[in-house]
């Protein structure tokens, strides 16, 4: 069945279910959407969960758009999906400024946080949220900066008087005090702040630990330290130029998060066609990029543990990748190479050549590792049954990804809801069902040997094809080609209009997301027709998987939160944006 037939008939099926539930259920940009007021919310989406047809059982994220002057002015958005059916829904509630939407992260544990996030950076208030507080800005912010009369230069933090410090420190003290008396339990116990300075968070994290002797009562997780405001810059800049932001979030897989931005963007482009150069060399490059991530976690986790050699040897293959990464963009790390209707430059000459070089000694070097760790007792000493986390628990935590697959949860999106061109490689999806930081070690492993198939399948498929095509030619989208530039004056301003003036993005919104190497990432765009987007969010899987950590660690001791923090495979540079 096509996507069109399966999207005709997912917007009739939940139209049947919700009945007068629903205020409109539409298909925008092959996506099904569903309005609903703010007092249906609730029994719709149990409908939506609980329905065997739809088993909507998955909330990818929660978020909002405001839409000021427009009366209501927000839209809430509940992005839903099915990991037995693999199909998307997209809730809409609009909601007046003042107005309260009830909370369903008793329904869906991940909207614990997202609503928090809405909160925080909107001002939409979650009747009945367990712990509406700040997420990602400082609780001493001023406002909600993703309104749009919040000035982008921003309104200023603390607004505490003249000796700011001081009065920082002196909360500081207060919330340490707070955090013993209120958020944690008997008076027996001791609270431990690990991080944000500690090397094996991975990051600027900070847990509040609630300690009973060694073991583990409670985790609170402080995050925002990093937070850059990502999401408001990309309304103030046009859509060429938001590439060169989402590098910068993962900063270890730079062209999956490229890679899933223009993804969405280009679905509000019916007429923009991605030739197959193109989707091929996306593949490989986001292949390339998933074991460019994984070896990294490879080499910390092991190292938080205490196995040094292995760091050694995953750094060591990491920098042959690093090399083709700055073959094809010039950089080793942020190279904005995927751009809106393909890749900036076709591979050059020798890369075909220098992928299969490496190549051929990669799996004799991550048999090196295995070797190392799988069967080595101390190693699953500290790994097998800590950090246990259900199928059932993952799914309704939000959690995606080798998170998700080494609790058996059978879902990849690669396979399972296909973009560039996935559908025509040949490829396994390890799952493992124990749900412990040892299963996610194996998922991770079996991974990079997948994605190594994928890399040589996909250097077959771009021989195949004819080169020069690694971008569109449709030049309303794209930049023209240099020898237009120097051939006709139009040429030239068309080249100077683009880059200083930008791309007309249809009207509409969008939903584009990949797997990534951490699991689903996702941008949700909303257009008005100009060159700049109304709203960019960013579904990125660590904000998520991280949510889990207090469920993981209870019980568990103090060493082994370095173990766990080290399985979820975190970047505090997409937690916090």
């Amino acid at each position: 069945m096509d996507v069109g037939v399966q999207q005709a008939t997912l917007k009739k099926l939940v139209s049947s279910r919700l009945g007068s539930l629903a205020e409109s259920v539409d298909e925008i940009n092959g996506q099904a959407v569903a309005e609903v007021t703010a007092v249906n919310l609730r029994p719709a989406l149990s409908t939506l969960k609980e329905s065997p047809e739809l088993k909507f059982d998955y909330l990818s994220f929660v978020s909002a758009v405001d839409l000021y002057p427009r009366s209501p002015r927000f839209d809430a958005i509940y992005n839903l999906y099915s990991t037995q059916r693999h199909h998307w829904l997209r809730l809409k509630v609009p909601v007046a400024e003042e107005e309260t939407l009830p909370t369903v992260s008793d329904l869906y544990a991940t909207a614990n946080w997202h609503e928090r996030e809405v909160w925080d950076l909107f001002g939409i208030t979650f009747d009945r949220h367990p712990d509406l507080r700040r997420i990602v800005t400082s609780d001493h912010w001023f406002g909600h900066p993703l309104r749009k009369d919040y000035p982008v230069e921003g309104r200023g933090a603390w607004p505490l008087g003249a000796n700011v410090l001081q009065n920082i420190a002196e909360e500081g003290m207060a919330d340490q005090a707070d955090i013993a008396s209120s958020e944690m339990g008997p008076a027996r116990h001791i609270t431990l702040n690990m991080g944000p300075q500690h090397p094996a968070t991975h990051g600027v994290l900070r847990l509040a630990l609630e300690l009973d002797g060694e073991n583990i009562v409670d985790c609170i997780p402080h995050i925002g330290y990093l937070h850059t405001g990502i999401e408001k810059l990309s309304e103030h800049h046009n859509w060429t130029q938001n590439v060169t932001h989402y590098g910068r979030m993962d900063y270890l897989s730079p062209m999956n998060n490229e890679l899933a931005y223009c993804l969405a963007v280009e679905r509000l482009i019916p007429d923009l066609e991605i030739p197959k150069r193109a989707q091929y060399i996306r593949v490989l490059m986001s292949e390339l990029t998933r074991i460019i991530s994984h070896l990294v976690w490879l080499g910390t986790h092991a190292l938080d543990i205490g196995a040094m050699s292995v760091f050694m040897y995953c750094f060591a293959e990491r920098e042959k990748i690093l090399d083709l990464y700055e073959m094809v963009g010039g950089e080793r790390m942020m190279t904005a190479y995927i751009r809106i209707g393909g890749c900036a430059a076709d591979v050059p000459e020798g890369f075909e050549e220098a992928v299969q070089g490496w190549a051929r000694d990669f799996q004799h070097n991550l048999d090196i590792n295995h070797n190392l760790l799988t069967k080595n007792p101390i190693w699953k000493e500290r790994t097998v049954g800590i950090g246990v986390l259900g199928r059932e628990e993952s799914i309704n935590a939000g959690i995606s990804g080798p998170l998700a697959r080494a609790a058996g949860v059978d879902w990849d999106l690669r396979r399972d809801n296909p973009y560039s061109s996935y559908e025509e490689f040949d490829f396994d999806i390890p799952v493992e069902t124990a749900g412990d930081v040892y299963s996610r070690y194996l998922v991770r492993m079996e991974e990079m040997v997948q994605a190594h198939r994928i890399v040589l399948q996909a250097l077959e498929k771009i021989r195949e094809t004819e080169p020069g095509t690694h971008v569109s030619r449709n030049y309303k989208y794209v930049p023209p080609r240099r020898e237009d530039i120097d051939a006709s004056i139009e040429g030239l301003i068309h080249h100077f209009k683009y880059w200083t003036e930008g791309i007309p993005v249809p009207t509409g919104e969008a939903y584009g997301f990949i797997e990534a190497s951490k699991g689903e990432l996702g941008f949700y765009l909303v257009s008005d027709g100009s060159a700049r987007p109304v709203r960019v969010k960013v579904r990125g899987p660590s904000f998520s998987n991280l949510s889990a950590l207090p469920r993981m660690v209870q019980g568990h001791l103090i060493a082994d939160v370095v173990a766990i923090i080290g399985s979820i495979d975190i970047v505090l540079g997409e937690v916090d944006r």
